[in-house]
């Protein structure tokens, strides 16, 4: 038999403030990333290597 109650409201509510803590942090790096590339062209780097790196 499978439980399907609902979470209790303060999961539900930790839940969200997860959430919104992680919004957060990811629009503060991308504030972070246009303050360190502006004025160039290319757009700002946030997220981690994607290939990789001749030597």
């Amino acid at each position: 038999m499978s439980d399907t109650r609902t979470p209790p409201a303060d999961q539900t509510q930790d839940k969200a403030e997860n959430a919104k803590k992680k919004r957060a942090a990811t629009e503060e790096k991308i504030e972070e990333g246009l303050e360190e590339t502006f004025p160039a062209s290319d757009p700002p780097a946030i997220g981690g290597s994607t290939g990789e790196r001749d030597c």
